[in-house]
């Protein structure tokens, strides 16, 4: 089998199951999200007027954390299905050697391809993971509701939310400094061949 087409049928494979973590983020969301919306009309109907403020926040909260997980897994499933309309062209090339010069650019540098049957189980059990992880997460959601109550909930989601927020602003930190990092290299590597930095450089009229 040509190495294009192992690489199809594992992205193909890929595609399938991070589909199906896709459906199931969505599904556990929205059945989540329900199981509120009937407390919140039971609280309702008894008046229990502090914990109504409680209930639209922890809504709020857990629409956050649909978005960014959803959102995450969605760039995924949509970045694969690039890769496979990528992938079915270049299987479509009359000329294999310039077939295969592609193929080996998009396995980065001719990184050798894992055996098919290893990647499916390795995918098969990741997928699986995260869609038990998303299932106990869920069920942990109800649990402290139906245990401590709503004002609980808000408590541990906000700083569930909080952490994760903090960890993103890190990690966008350590990604610009990388790449002014980078861009600092280039200059200084190109700096014995110029007379300087041009500062006014993109707002300099012709």
């Amino acid at each position: 089998m040509a190495k294009i087409d192992i690489v199809a049928e594992q992205t193909e494979f890929l595609l399938k199951k991070q589909s199906e973590v896709l459906n199931r983020f969505k599904d556990g969301f929205g059945s989540l999200k329900e199981f509120l919306k009937a407390e919140q009309e039971k609280a309702e109907k008894v008046n229990a007027g502090p914990e109504l403020q409680s209930f639209q926040n922890v809504y709020a909260l857990i629409e956050e954390e649909e978005k960014e997980s959803v959102g995450q897994i969605s760039e995924d499933v949509e970045f694969l299905k690039e890769q496979i309309a990528a992938i079915k062209e270049i299987q479509k090339m009359e000329d294999e050697e310039q077939a295969n010069q592609i193929t080996e650019m998009m396995l980065e540098g001719g990184h050798e391809l894992m055996e098919t049957e290893k990647f499916k189980k390795d995918v098969e059990a990741e997928s699986n993971e995260a869609q038990e992880s998303f299932k106990s997460m869920v069920e942990d959601v109800k649990a402290v509701f139906e245990e401590d109550g709503i004002k609980e909930l808000e408590m541990l989601l906000q700083a569930h939310v909080e952490e994760r927020r903090q960890d993103e602003k890190a990690m966008e930190k350590i990604s610009r400094e990388a790449e002014e990092d980078e861009e600092e290299g280039k200059c200084e590597a190109s700096c014995s061949s110029c007379k300087g930095c041009d500062i006014f450089e993109g707002v300099r009229e012709e």
